[in-house]
C-alpha cells in the first residue's frame, strides 16, 4: 500500500504550496523532521537558486530535478552554459523532466500558437521544435542553451543574468522572446556586453519584448570597448580587469557559423518563418514601475531613450542614464520630455560610474520634475560642479524622505549643509567614500542652525573638526574651570541635534580620514582610529569629567551604531566606564551593534569589563566588526 509521504511526493503542487508560506528556518525544522525523506524536502531548497562555477554535476543534476520549483534564478552564462550541458542529456531522456509533460496535452494541432501568443517558455520550444532547439545549442547559441535550461522552471518569478554576450541580430531576436515566453516573470536583471549591436537596438528589443506583467527591470549595458560586462555593481577599471570572465563561447557560435554558412542560413530562415514577423510592442508595460538603465562607456540617444518611455508610463522610480546631452539647453530639454513621459516619477537614481560624473541629467530632471514630488535621490561617485544639488534639491525639500551618495568623490560643504537646513522630512540620508574623495563637512557648519527634520531613521556622515587652538579630533584636556572652547561647544550642539532623532535606528558618524594622514608608525589613519570626543562619556563635574551622552537618551529606537567609537583611543577623562555601559543598556535597549573595536581579520582584541557587561544584559550584541582590506566607506 502506498504510504501518505509517497502521496505526498507525487503531489508536487502541494510541496510547492507549503513550500511557498515556509520561511527558511522553518524549512530547515521539516528537513531535520524528515531527514529520512529527502527525496521530498530537497525541493524547499530550490526556492532560490544563485548558479555559479563552483556547481559541481551532481549539483547540477540534483537542481534539475527539482527545477520546476525555481523561482528566483541567477546565473551568469558560462554557469548557465555549464548547467545546459549538465542536464541536457537526462532532460531528453527523461519523460519527468521533459517541459512538455503537462504542456503539450493543453495544445491543440488544429489552432497552432504563434511566437506572439506563448504563455510560456515551453510552448515557444513547441514552436521551434526540439529538433531545431538542439541545432541551435549544438551551434553555442547562448540564448537557445537559456530557453531549454528556463523551460523547466514554470514558476519563475525572478531572473538574474549577466554577464552575457549578444553577437548578433538573430542571438538578440532569440534572446528577446524567450524572455517575453516567461509571462510569470515578475523581476528582469540583465548584464549584457554589446559587441556588435547597438546599444539602443538592445534596449529596443527587449522593452519591446517584456513580459507584460513585469515590475522590476534593470539593464546594465556595457561598450564594445571596455574590458568587461560588470553588472550593476560597477567596480573601477582596476578591479574590471582583474575580474575579467571568459566569454569566448559565443565567438564559437559566431565561427561555426561562419564554417557552415549553407547549414547557418538554413537554421537560421526557419527559425526566423517559426517566430513570425518582428513587431513592436503595442500595449504598455503597466505594471513596471522600477526601471535601472545602468551603462559603462556608452550614451543612449536621446530619441530612442524618450521612444522606449512611453511604454513606462507607471514607472515610480529611475536610474537616470547617460542618454548623449552636449550642452545644458538639450539635457533640460530631454529632462522635460522625460517628466512628461513618466508623470509618476518619484525616485531618481544614478549609478552609472562612467559619464556624467556630475550628475548633469539627475540635476536637471530635479529642476523640471514637479516641486515637491521627488521622494528619494541616490548617486554614485559624484563629482559635484561648483554647487548644484543643494539648489535642486530646494525643489524637493518637502518631499525628500532620502539621499544617498555613495562613493562620493566631491561635494561642496554648502550643498551638504543645505540638505540638512531645508529638507524638512528626510529620513534616511547615507553618504560613504571613495579613495581619493576630497569633500569636507566641518562641524561648525553643521551646527549653524537647527537641522529641519528630526524623522531620520538612517544616518551615515563624515566630519571634520576645526578650533583655531586646538586639533578637536585630538582635543586637549578639558579644563572645567576655564571658559568652554569652541569645539566642545559644537560637540554639544550637534550632540543635542542627535538626541533629537528619536526615530533614529542606524547612526554612522565617522571623523574624516585623509588616505595621506599616517600615524608615526607609518600606518594609515583610518575613521575607525578615531573616537568622537564625548559622546558616549557620562558628565560628572565633581569628578572632572566632561561628557555628552546624557544628551542621547531620547534614541530608544537606535538598533545600530556605527562609525569613529575606538574604545582604545578615548583619552583622560573621556573613557567609557560601566556607568556608561549601565546608561546604554538602559536607554538604548535595541542596540544590536556597537562599534567600538575594528580590526583586521588577523588581530584578535579583549573586551574591556564595562563591554563584556553590556554584551551580557543585551543579547546578540556585537560589539566590533573585522576588515579584510582598510577602505574609506
Amino acid at each position: 500500500m502506498e504510504s501518505s509521504l509517497d502521496r505526498f511526493n507525487d503531489t508536487p503542487e502541494l510541496i510547492y504550496m507549503i513550500a511557498s508560506h515556509l520561511s527558511r528556518k522553518d524549512i530547515s525544522a521539516f528537513r531535520l523532521t524528515c531527514h529520512k525523506f529527502l527525496y521530498i524536502s530537497r525541493h524547499f531548497f530550490y526556492r532560490n537558486v544563485r548558479l555559479t562555477d563552483r556547481w559541481t554535476r551532481e549539483g547540477l543534476q540534483m537542481l534539475a530535478k527539482s527545477a520546476r520549483f525555481v523561482c528566483s534564478f541567477e546565473s551568469s552564462e558560462r554557469a548557465c552554459t555549464h548547467y545546459y550541458s549538465s542536464i541536457s542529456n537526462s532532460l531528453r531522456n527523461s519523460a519527468r523532466l521533459t517541459p512538455f509533460d503537462q504542456i503539450t496535452s493543453t495544445i491543440h494541432a488544429s489552432s497552432p500558437r504563434t511566437s506572439h501568443q506563448l504563455t510560456n517558455p515551453a510552448e515557444l520550444i513547441d514552436v521551434l521544435s526540439y529538433s531545431t532547439l538542439h541545432a541551435l545549442c549544438t551551434m553555442n547559441c547562448f540564448p537557445a542553451k537559456l530557453l531549454y535550461v528556463i523551460s523547466i522552471s514554470p514558476r519563475l518569478t525572478i531572473l538574474d543574468l549577466g554577464p552575457l554576450k549578444i553577437y548578433t541580430d538573430f542571438d538578440l531576436r532569440i534572446f528577446s522572446r524567450t524572455l517575453s515566453s516567461i509571462n510569470t516573470l515578475r523581476s528582469l536583471s540583465l548584464s549584457i556586453h554589446t559587441e556588435h549591436l547597438s546599444a539602443e537596438d538592445v534596449l529596443k528589443a527587449l522593452v519591446h519584448n517584456s513580459p507584460s506583467f513585469l515590475e522590476f527591470f534593470s539593464l546594465f549595458l556595457e561598450a564594445e570597448d571596455s574590458p568587461v560586462a560588470l553588472g550593476a555593481a560597477d567596480l573601477d577599471d582596476e578591479s574590471a580587469l582583474s575580474n575579467t570572465e571568459d566569454l569566448s563561447g559565443g565567438k564559437d557560435y559566431l565561427l561555426d557559423a561562419e564554417g557552415s554558412n549553407d547549414e547557418f542560413a538554413h537554421l537560421s530562415d526557419t527559425v526566423s518563418a517559426l517566430l513570425g514577423p518582428i513587431t513592436g510592442r503595442k500595449e504598455p508595460l503597466g505594471k513596471l514601475t522600477d526601471w535601472r538603465l545602468i551603462t559603462n562607456r556608452i550614451d543612449i540617444d536621446v530619441e530612442v531613450f524618450i521612444s522606449v518611455l512611453k511604454f513606462l508610463p507607471e514607472l515610480t522610480s529611475m536610474d537616470v542614464p547617460s542618454i548623449g546631452f552636449q550642452a545644458p539647453v538639450h539635457t533640460f530639454d530631454a529632462a522635460i520630455r522625460i517628466s512628461k513621459a513618466c508623470p509618476k516619477l518619484r525616485n531618481l537614481s544614478k549609478r552609472h560610474i562612467h559619464t556624467d560624473k556630475e550628475g548633469t541629467m539627475v540635476m536637471a530632471l530635479l529642476h523640471n520634475i514637479p516641486i515637491n514630488t521627488v521622494e528619494s535621490l541616490q548617486i554614485a561617485r559624484l563629482t559635484e560642479d561648483v554647487r548644484t544639488f543643494g539648489d535642486a534639491l530646494d525643489f524637493h525639500k518637502e518631499s525628500i524622505k532620502s539621499i544617498v551618495f555613495d562613493e562620493c568623490r566631491w561635494i561642496a560643504a554648502e550643498s551638504l549643509v543645505s540638505i540638512f537646513f531645508q529638507s524638512s522630512v528626510l529620513e534616511v540620508f547615507r553618504i560613504s567614500m571613495y579613495r581619493g574623495s576630497m569633500f569636507k563637512v566641518l562641524l561648525e557648519d553643521l551646527v549653524r542652525q537647527q537641522w529641519a527634520s528630526n524623522k531620520f531613521k538612517d544616518l551615515k556622515l563624515y566630519l571634520q573638526f576645526v578650533d583655531n587652538r586646538h586639533d578637536a579630533e585630538q582635543p586637549a584636556e578639558l579644563d572645567t574651570t576655564d571658559s568652554t572652547p569652541n569645539w566642545a561647544i559644537d560637540l554639544e550642539r550637534f550632540y543635542r541635534q542627535i538626541g533629537a532623532l528619536t526615530q533614529l535606528r542606524t547612526l554612522d558618524l565617522r571623523i574624516a580620514a585623509s588616505m595621506y594622514t599616517q600615524d608615526k608608525n607609518g600606518k594609515d589613519i583610518m575613521y575607525y582610529d578615531k573616537t568622537f570626543v564625548g559622546m558616549l562619556t557620562l558628565e560628572d563635574r565633581s569628578a572632572g569629567r566632561v561628557g555628552w551622552l546624557q544628551l542621547l537618551g531620547g534614541l530608544k529606537s537606535l538598533e545600530e551604531l556605527h562609525g569613529s567609537f575606538n574604545i582604545d583611543a578615548m583619552q583622560e577623562h573621556f573613557e567609557f566606564g560601566q556607568r556608561e555601559a549601565d546608561w546604554i543598556v538602559e536607554h538604548w535597549p535595541k542596540l544590536k551593534f556597537i562599534e567600538f573595536y575594528t580590526l583586521s581579520e588577523e588581530t584578535s582584541f579583549s573586551v574591556s569589563v564595562p563591554v563584556q557587561s553590556m554584551k551580557a544584559k543585551l543579547p546578540g550584541l556585537e560589539v566590533g566588526k573585522a576588515y579584510s582590506i582598510r577602505h574609506f566607506l
